[in-house]
């Protein structure tokens, strides 16, 4: 067996902590053992080429901290502990980097012993590529999902494995690892964090990675990705217009299920505007019947239309995001569709058909 193939135990060591209740310093000997055993796979440089990457990470995360302020760093503490959590994800980081490339080389060698790919995004390999990169993107925190993990784990652990792997076809095994590094390390090892929203703290990762891309792509590649980004901002409400799916009928018959109403901050919300609040186990869309005030803070009173009491608890004014201006009936029904998997064959048939469509259609249009 290809000794490259075991860079699939990197992923499965991230997960440890989820399952082996010790101390992560003590695996930073696997970590340097692995290294260790990746190195004999790896050749070439880059690492010059990675430090830009790396210093526009550390130049964000000091920006988004000026901004939004910092925070105590809640793994900071003694010096000793920030040397122990520095060893471990610097060898975790090494690691990691090397495993990457190991793995990158099963199946796109000609990529590096022909050198870098004349198109980076759409070229040979990719969808390995990706694979590769969100196997190393895994850690332990994939295992207890939530909105804020969306925003502070997932995206961006996505988009730093996702430039690690550029940086490593386009300059070679070092070049990601200033990057992955600074990445893995500085949130352990700084005395203080940016207190940044989830949201954008995601997004500027996004932005990362598609500066990466953009350096050798051309620009109408770049064009899709931009504008996933500009959606995905959109749809939490970055641009200020909050997007929400309506997912019981508390609210009809002004709201039906499946309808999307779009929802804008406010100061104070009255009598009669439906608003969109935040409750302990989720979003809620309901009409303020009345307005109190209470040692000097406000709360609403809600209500469902349909419903025939108000809701058991009154709304403090700071858990309210915003109120309903408008709405567009039902074109949130397939997101209701994905959340009950009781309709997820259908959702693949409508899917599958869509693909099959979007391939007829080239086809015709490659023959005319």
């Amino acid at each position: 067996m290809d000794g490259r193939h075991l860079w699939l135990a990197v992923p499965l060591l991230s997960l440890a902590p989820a399952f082996v209740k010790v101390e992560l310093w003590t695996l930073a000997p696997v970590w340097g053992l692995l290294a260790l055993y990746f190195s004999r796979y790896v050749w070439g440089g880059g690492l010059a080429s990675g430090l830009a990457p790396a210093a526009a990470y550390m130049a964000v995360w000091a920006g988004l901290g000026l901004v939004f302020g910092f925070e105590a760093n809640r793994y900071g503490g003694s010096p000793t502990a920030t040397l122990l959590n520095g060893v471990y994800f610097g060898l975790a980081a090494l690691a990691r980097e090397f495993a990457r490339y190991a793995a990158l080389s099963l199946r796109a060698e000609e990529l590096y012993l022909l050198g870098p790919p004349k198109r980076l995004l759409w070229s040979r390999g990719d969808l390995w590529t990706g694979l590769v990169s969100t196997a190393l993107a895994v850690d332990a925190s994939w295992l207890s999902p939530s909105p804020q993990w969306v925003g502070l784990s997932l995206v961006p652990s996505l988009s730093i494995s996702h430039a690690c792997s550029l940086l490593q076809r386009r300059y070679g095994p070092f070049a990601s690892l200033p990057l992955a590094t600074v990445w893995g390390a500085l949130p352990y090892v700084s005395p203080a964090v940016p207190k940044s929203p989830w949201v954008l703290y995601g997004l500027v990762h996004l932005l990362l990675l598609l500066g990466v891309m953009a350096e050798d792509a051309p620009r109408r590649d770049l064009i899709p990705a931009v504008g996933a980004v500009a959606l995905a901002a959109f749809l939490v409400g970055a641009f200020g217009v909050r997007p929400f799916v309506v997912a019981t009928g508390s609210m009809s018959p002004l709201y039906q299920p499946g309808d999307v109403v779009f929802v804008v901050p406010i100061r104070h919300a009255e009598v009669g505007d439906v608003v969109l609040y935040r409750a302990d186990f989720g979003y809620v869309l309901h009409r303020v019947i009345d307005v109190r005030e209470v040692g000097g803070r406000t709360y609403y009173i809600t209500k469902g239309d349909a419903n025939p009491t108000p809701d058991a608890r009154p709304v403090p004014q700071e858990a309210v995001l915003g109120k309903a201006v408008f709405k567009v009936p039902y074109v949130g029904t397939p997101a209701l569709w994905a959340r009950d998997p009781s309709s997820w064959p259908l959702l693949a048939v409508l899917l599958a058909a869509a693909a099959g469509l979007e391939h007829l259609l080239k086809t015709l249009l490659k023959r005319s």
